[in-house]
């Protein structure tokens, strides 16, 4: 019987103190990777900061796309960025009004694939396109503002559980071909 009592008071302990002590060391971690995220993101001088790609699938909307652009400048922290919007088989007025936008704004660059395609595929087409060390894509009319961008490189370039931060990359394991006709072209 005293056999018995002692099994069963080392299964309580073990059922009870196991998970409060991985709670508590899982704590401490989340503390030392919350700090070397806050360090990481104030060491993030304009001249350290990575060029970063926001690509952005055109909504077909001119103005909205201009109202995202103006939100997106007025709002980011982040100084080292370039937004390239998408855009599939769009009217000359339409392109016209784009090249006016690229002319304001030396960030931004159009892209015009001369068939109808997909967002998906715009945006992993906008990967292609992009000179950024990180490529951040968005939805239809998605925003980007505030630190966020600071605050998600931050998590990328700080090292995990004393293992250095990787390189990130993207696999694209099917693109669109590339055809002699300028299925793709850079609107500047």
């Amino acid at each position: 019987m005293m056999v018995f009592n002692q099994a069963v008071l080392v299964l309580i302990v073990a059922f009870v103190f196991t998970p409060v002590i991985a709670g508590i060391v899982r704590f401490i971690e989340d503390l030392r990777f919350d700090k070397q995220v806050a360090q990481r993101t104030a060491r993030m001088t304009p001249g350290a900061q990575p060029l970063v790609s926001i690509v952005l699938p055109f909504a077909g909307d001119v103005d909205r796309l201009q109202h995202q652009l103006d939100i997106m400048q007025a709002s980011l922290t982040y100084q080292r960025y370039e937004v390239l919007v998408m855009v599939s088989a769009e009217s000359t007025a339409i392109l016209r009004r784009l090249r006016q936008i690229v002319a304001q704004n030396a960030a931004v660059r159009v892209i015009e694939f001369t068939e109808t395609t997909n967002s998906a595929n715009l945006l992993s087409q906008g990967a292609m396109f992009s000179r950024g060390e990180f490529v951040l894509t968005l939805p239809k009319n998605g925003v980007v503002s505030g630190n966020s961008l600071e605050e998600t490189l931050a998590l990328f370039m700080t090292d995990i559980n004393g293992i250095p931060a990787a390189h990130v990359g993207a696999v694209m394991l099917e693109t669109l071909p590339r055809r002699a006709d300028n299925f793709a072209t850079t609107i500047a």
